[in-house]
């Protein structure tokens, strides 16, 4: 019951806050760059 609750609740809050830090380490170039686009044309 509650435990489940708490722990899918536990589970959501630390995987958002994962992804967040692993985004970060991945894309630690900012996106002003934008020469993938410019490289299109």
């Amino acid at each position: 019951g509650y435990q489940g609750y708490i722990v899918a609740l536990i589970t959501g809050i630390i995987t958002a806050l994962f992804s967040k830090f692993i985004l970060e380490k991945l894309v630690p170039v900012p996106p002003k760059d934008g020469e993938e686009e410019s490289s299109h044309e």
